[in-house]
């Protein structure tokens, strides 16, 4: 079934009224996934290492509290706690870059990383600004999607051709899985009332974070990593 737009309806569970169900649950879900991926990547000690367990673990964290802050809760608190999920989103994309960035260092210059990371980091505070000042998820929207296919996707295509790693290969996959979430988004499709575009969008990130997740696990064990 394929519809414009869809809520989901209401639920009473105890006496307490939660909106969109189903994307709380699917939220809670994609978050667990997350917080799976933060334990089982093996500690290697290296500082690409350290980012994607961080990243792991904060967007765990925004995805659960969005869902249940941002739209379970909703009807009770004011449109701004809606931040709670979308600042420690903003956050979680720039470890990710900063990750990317730390695989491909061997083969850049000093100053190429200097330069991207202080683009990375710059670009991070600017959309924090702009998201708390206007309270709007499009420069969230907007920030993941440049983050993820103009940094985070060129440096692993360069690291895989730099080094021949397959973990670069598992993180352009994960790449290409997210972009397929785009789709979902446009046409909308619409499973059920209890299974929305957005719930889809949760099941398809599980796969992306745990191809990320073996992509990690597979540069960690390369020299340097």
């Amino acid at each position: 079934m394929i519809l414009a737009k869809i809520i989901q309806p209401d639920i009473i569970l105890f006496g307490l009224r939660i909106q969109e169900p189903m994307v709380v649950l699917t939220d809670i879900i994609l978050g667990l996934v997350c917080f799976y991926a933060y334990r089982k990547l093996p500690n290697s000690g290296s500082r690409a290492n350290r980012f994607m367990n961080h990243y792991f673990l904060l967007f765990g964290l925004s995805v659960i509290a969005g869902g249940i802050v941002g739209h379970g809760f909703m009807y009770a608190l004011d449109f701004s706690w809606k931040l709670a999920g979308w600042i420690p989103a903003i956050f979680s994309v720039a470890l990710l870059e900063f990750a990317a960035l730390e695989y491909a260092r061997p083969g850049l210059s000093d100053k190429t990383v200097k330069v991207i990371g202080a683009m990375i980091m710059t670009a991070m505070l600017v959309v924090t600004g702009l998201t708390m000042y206007f309270i709007n998820f499009k420069f969230v929207e907007v920030h993941s999607a440049f983050g993820i296919v103009l940094v985070f996707l060129p440096l692993h295509i360069y690291n895989l051709k730099r080094s021949g790693n397959e973990g670069s290969r598992n993180m352009i996959y994960a790449v290409l899985v997210l972009i397929s979430t785009l789709f979902v988004f446009r046409i909308p499709i619409v499973i059920h009332t209890y299974f929305n575009h957005i719930d889809l969008v949760h099941i398809i990130m599980c796969v992306a974070v745990l191809l990320m997740l073996k992509g990690a696990a597979l540069l960690n064990e390369a020299p340097g990593n």
